[in-house]
């Protein structure tokens, strides 16, 4: 039995800088083979020309060579003696863990790199972050605001500090695998240069028991405890009030006598365990039923939509008859964590793709998302800059269902239902409780109620389908 059960995922937006920065490198090298052994040689004690041509084999005229070029370098000198010994200058040459003498050279380098602002990790090159979706789609992480005030310094400091794990991470490709080993010597200049976001994914689990597993740490930062804590905050300040109630009456509502029998008896409590039971009774009735757990948009979920979506649109593109009328429906609940992943946009991306072909229509994907009604502008903004990539989305006044359930509805051949349940467990996010049902009775029954909420008025003059989202801050 799996250990644990994905319950949510949620895209957090960690603030990233971008910096030009400019550094100086010492590395120490071996030196050519004749120079390195006389050197040696003499290190052992001081000698004249003649002990050292002997030693080696060599002639005069390549001794003179060979020690004329020592002599010029400031490597070797004559004492008092008349014995060749090393200078000041190649004796530093030599230590006692190592007897070959090495050479330390300094070399300018520039490089521009990116570091998080809540734990100062370099997190490597702009491309690294992958986040083209810039704001959308995720939870906006507040990092302290001295922080950017003095990133430069402080990365001038970390940067120093990380400067091998940098070269390990493969952050500077013209240091990684290198013989001479460098380290740094001096941070010249770092500069800002950009803002970004860092976009981190993470799965908030269940065990068998319904309790939840501590979340995973983030192995490329500095301290996954200081972000975590940032997560908690912005979690805790967008969780709403406990609507546990208020889901079961919806489940009534829409005669839905399943999906309450994943919660413990003794107490509202979910119990994973019991949606693999619940599972198995619905494979075994074949009652074209399927709960889940978690988003749709959950990689294991999605997967599950498409077992029943796909065979749908092939079968649509190989039919003659005309579906240009046919709609597929996707209500948003009014859940502050709905839709903030990738995994959301990549979905809503895949059903506006594959609504027609290059002949036909197959459907009419519209996206409805909660607003306070056609007057609501600021909602209609937020939406817009959110979604800003589709053009069917619309605002629906708030309230569908409490604003609980959000709904995938294909009119004679699927409905997805799923409850957004908030304080489930002492949970810190809400928990997305669902079902795909192919039954046709089902899918009437909650198709024609939905129906009726987006033709319906909430009064005398305001419509529920409170119009598309652009053309309305379009009028404005």
């Amino acid at each position: 039995m799996t250990n644990s059960f994905t319950y949510h995922v949620i895209d957090f937006l960690l603030p990233v800088q971008k910096f030009a920065i400019q550094f100086s490198s010492v590395s120490q090298k071996r030196l050519s083979f004749v120079r390195e052994f006389v050197l040696r040689l003499v290190n052992l004690a001081p000698m004249s020309n003649q002990q050292i041509a002997t030693y080696f084999g060599m002639s005069n005229l390549e001794l003179d060579v060979a020690i004329s070029d020592l002599v010029d370098r400031d490597e070797l000198t004559i004492n008092d003696r008349g014995l060749l010994t090393l200078t000041a200058k190649s004796i530093d040459y030599f230590s006692e863990s190592n007897e070959s003498p090495l050479l330390s050279t300094i070399e300018e380098s520039s490089i521009n790199l990116c570091f998080d602002l809540a734990t100062f990790s370099c997190v490597g090159s702009e491309n690294n972050l992958k986040n083209k979706l810039n704001k959308r789609a995720g939870l906006y992480l507040k990092v302290d605001i001295n922080n950017s005030s003095i990133s430069e310094k402080l990365v001038e400091k970390n940067f120093q500090s990380q400067f091998y794990q940098i070269i390990e991470n493969n952050y500077l490709p013209n240091y990684l695998n290198r013989e001479d080993k460098p380290s740094i010597y001096s941070v010249n200049i770092v500069k800002k240069i950009k803002e970004l976001l860092m976009r981190l994914t993470v799965e908030f689990k269940l065990d068998a028991n319904g309790n939840e597993v501590v979340r995973d740490d983030f192995e490329y930062l500095l301290s996954s405890e200081v972000v975590h804590e940032l997560m908690t905050v912005i979690l805790s300040t967008n969780l709403k009030l406990d609507n546990k109630r208020e889901v079961v009456d919806t489940m009534e509502e829409l005669g839905d006598e399943f999906s309450n029998k994943v919660f413990e008896s003794n107490e509202f409590r979910i119990n994973p365990s019991y949606v693999i039971e619940l599972n198995k009774f619905e494979e075994y009735s074949k009652a074209g039923r399927l709960t889940f757990l978690g988003p749709i948009y959950l990689k294991e979920n999605r997967t599950k939509f498409l077992e029943i979506f796909s065979p749908i649109i092939d079968s649509r593109r190989k039919s003659t008859k005309d579906f240009s009328g046919d709609k597929l429906i996707w209500i948003a609940p009014s859940d502050p964590f709905w839709g903030k992943s990738i995994n959301f946009i990549e979905m809503l991306s895949y059903i506006n793709l594959h609504s027609r072909t290059k002949e036909k229509v197959l459907y009419q994907p519209t996206l409805f998302v909660p607003v306070g009604g056609v007057n609501d502008y600021d909602s209609f903004r937020y939406w817009s800059n959110e979604l800003k990539q589709f053009d069917n989305v619309r605002g629906i006044k708030e309230g569908v269902f409490g604003g609980n359930v959000e709904i995938i509805y294909m009119e004679n051949s699927f409905i997805v239902i799923i409850y957004h349940i908030t304080k489930l467990n002492k949970l810190p996010i809400t928990t997305p409780l669902g079902f795909i049902s192919t039954d046709k009775n089902v899918v009437k029954l909650i198709g024609d109620k939905i129906l009726t909420f987006i033709n319906g008025y909430s009064s005398y003059d305001e419509p529920n389908d409170c119009g598309k989202i652009t053309k309305i801050l379009h009028k404005k």
